[in-house]
């Protein structure tokens, strides 16, 4: 599947904002930590999406900036 991923914050409180903000029909959205060169990076993400198309679409629904993989 693919996912979309809307942001990436150092700050986990600043992600949980962005995701409340955030409106995606027909997948699950969440922050997800990450670690990276030792730091916790919180990224903004929704899916799986069954296909990159789908994925794109709710991108674009956005209206925001985003990542498909």
């Amino acid at each position: 599947g693919f996912t979309v991923q809307f942001a990436a914050t150092e700050s986990e409180a600043e992600a949980r904002r962005a995701l409340a903000r955030l409106r995606i029909d027909g997948a699950p959205t969440r922050v997800v930590p990450t670690v990276k060169d030792g730091r916790t990076r919180y990224r903004v993400v929704a899916g799986p999406f069954a296909t990159r198309a789908a994925a794109d679409a709710a991108g674009r629904a956005s209206g925001g900036s985003y990542w498909v993989y």
